[in-house]
């Protein structure tokens, strides 16, 4: 549950998210979530052990995207089959520019 606790974190610290709307959010996001244990890889591309570990957990869960706005993620562009975005890229490739602020 690390991801999700960062995930709190960040909405809530960095976006100042109200508390009551990012735990539901994080109910809604549970739903269409699956649940994986990561294996570890072998070949450690980024220099941060907690970067790694969302990369583990997306390749391990066959995920398409990771989005995020850590520089050193962002700056891989992709794992294997994973993109690797920032969040208004993922809006652009889903065809959602004109939320883009």
């Amino acid at each position: 549950m690390e991801i999700i606790d960062e995930l709190i974190r960040v909405l809530e610290k960095k976006f100042k998210a109200d508390p009551e709307l990012t735990r539901d959010y994080v109910l809604r996001l549970n739903e269409h979530s699956d649940i994986v244990m990561p294996r570890r890889l072998s070949s450690a591309l980024v220099r941060d052990r907690e970067d790694a570990k969302i990369i583990e957990c997306a390749h391990s869960g066959h995920s398409e995207y990771i989005v995020s706005g850590d520089l050193d993620l962002l700056s891989l562009r992709r794992y294997q089959q994973t993109k690797i975005v920032s969040p208004s890229e993922l809006l652009r490739a889903l065809g959602h520019e004109r939320h883009i602020r």
